[in-house]
């Protein structure tokens, strides 16, 4: 993860959206001390910002202190451009079981990056590639990306 830009809005909010982002991408490797150290905030903020984001079922901790995404996470998740994904999904189903191959949806998110919207997998298949929502990739890096370049 790159450094944290220069807060444009709500210095608080941009710390707990940091905070998240850290636990999301290192999810059960560090503690409250090792987030706080790695996003340069105070711990006692940190515990502040990290019970908000529990109370919110945003994070959760195991039992040896680490720090996981939380359940949470997936319904906001879900309501990302559902439109899209309710339009999408019946097509490249019948196209995925038609071909026997898994395919995936994906959206120029900035003009640097491209992220997966939507995964469906074959239902009948011997194998399949994995691939999944929500990963993002330099937009000039794979085929979707250079695809919407090229558009």
């Amino acid at each position: 993860m790159t450094e944290p830009q220069k807060s444009k809005g709500a210095k608080t909010l941009d710390n707990g959206l940091h905070v998240l982002e850290l636990i999301t991408e290192h999810p059960g490797e560090l503690t409250l001390t090792e987030v706080a150290a790695k996003a340069k905030i105070h711990p006692t903020s940190v515990h502040r910002l990290i019970t908000s984001l529990e109370a919110k079922r945003l994070v959760r901790r195991d039992t040896q202190k680490y720090l996981h995404p939380g359940y949470g996470l997936i319904k906001l998740a879900s309501s990302v451009d559902r439109v899209l994904q309710a339009t999408a999904e019946p097509v490249m189903q019948r196209m995925t079981d038609k071909i026997g191959a898994t395919s995936h949806l994906v959206v120029a998110i900035s003009e640097t990056e491209v992220m997966a919207q939507l995964v469906v997998q074959p239902r009948q298949s011997l194998g399949h590639v994995a691939f999944s929502p929500g990963r993002v990739d330099p937009i000039n890096h794979g085929s979707a990306g250079i695809a919407i370049l090229s558009g």
